[in-house]
């Protein structure tokens, strides 16, 4: 529940949905099951991963499965000091502990036992760890992670805080994050939306205990957000309201180059 995301509108949309409201482990192992080995898997999204009990145990499963890609984004709240040994010899991409602030933007109580747990997950050099909080750091915090941690920007999450100004953006859009349009959100009722983005659950691109992952890419609602984005006469998309969105350049730019590209290719080919 914290002040930078609009966790208020996901709450009252979720519950419109039928289905579990915490992940199951099965349910989560029926739809892992079903994805290709080099689909990066990221705990994060629109609550605080460990506040389910398998977390850890969800974790290692996709790990001994295979998957070679891991990011975890957490506030360490529901986390047991047990569950830091469990998981820290996995090679993270990115592990990300979001730490409490002076302003309390992030709701995070600042206990014995939570402190505890953040050096434990200091101490035991996970790969790629990283802290950050937003606002200023809690200055009973300072002492040990004042050096490590960074203050990212809060941003609008494509429009749905209502205290920053929505974007708008126009003409051809792609999306600027590192897995483009690819970058899902799995709910606990298989559910799966286009993006973290989508806290008010507009944009359900299928549903992984249905069906398989590459139809969830092929389906209507996942080719007409793009020929949205592409065409802003076909109607509104969330991408048009969201800081990742850039113009879409690719006729402009990358066409040319990957003709450059191809008439090199051939030269050297032919040589």
């Amino acid at each position: 529940m914290c002040k930078f995301c609009p966790q208020t509108i996901f709450i009252n949309q979720y519950r419109k949905n039928k289905g579990d409201i915490v992940m199951k482990f099965e349910t989560f192992k029926q739809c892992i099951d079903k994805l290709p080995k080099d689909v990066q898997i990221t705990f994060s999204g629109m609550s605080e991963p460990w506040l389910n009990k398998d977390m850890t145990k969800m974790l290692l499963y996709a790990y001994k499965k295979g998957f070679k890609e891991f990011r975890v984004y957490t506030t360490g709240v529901g986390m047991d000091i047990k569950d830091v040994d469990k998981i820290k010899k996995i090679p993270f991409n990115k592990f990300v502990v979001h730490l409490p602030d002076a302003n309390n933007n992030a709701l995070i109580p600042v206990t014995k036992s939570h402190k505890e747990l953040l050096m434990k997950i200091k101490k035991s050099k996970i790969k790629n760890c990283s802290y950050m909080t937003m606002g200023t750091l809690h200055p009973e915090l300072v002492a040990e992670f004042g050096g490590l941690v960074v203050s990212p920007k809060m941003i609008s999450k494509a429009g749905n805080l209502e205290k920053f100004e929505r974007l708008n953006h126009k003409g051809p859009l792609m999306c600027n994050s590192e897995f483009g349009l690819k970058h899902s959100m799995l709910l606990p009722n298989g559910d799966v939306y286009l993006c973290c983005m989508d806290n008010a659950l507009q944009y359900q691109i299928g549903n992984l205990l249905h069906e398989g992952y590459e139809s969830l890419y092929k389906g209507k609602e996942f080719k007409l957000i793009e020929r949205k984005l592409k065409d802003e006469k076909l109607g509104d998309v969330l991408c048009r309201h969201c800081e990742m969105a850039m113009v879409d350049n690719y006729k402009k730019y990358f066409r040319p180059l990957k003709k450059l590209f191809q008439t090199v290719a051939n030269k050297i080919n032919s040589s």
